[in-house]
């Protein structure tokens, strides 16, 4: 298990892996944040509501950030995520 945080403790996220498919569980506190993923990235929103460059997703809703694809997250209340890498 990999604990990674980011914008003075903001964002953080643990990474584990389940049957060799990765994952991660993460909460973002009211903020923005950018990143360029080395992995295809399938991110569901869990709680709250966070915002992918133009998408806002809620609860059960997800989106897709292609590899090496930069982009912005984004939360203004206190929302969490489940995302899964390819």
């Amino acid at each position: 298990m990999e604990h990674n945080t980011y914008g003075d403790g903001k964002f953080q996220h643990l990474k584990f892996s389940d049957a060799g498919q990765e994952i991660s569980v993460g909460v973002i506190e009211p903020g923005e944040f950018h990143f360029t993923p080395d992995q295809e990235e399938t991110v569901t929103c869990l709680t709250g509501e966070i915002t992918v460059n133009d998408t806002t997703i809620r609860p059960g809703e997800k989106v897709i950030i292609p590899k090496n694809e930069p982009f912005t997250i984004s939360a203004t209340t206190p929302s969490s995520y489940m995302c899964f890498y390819r």
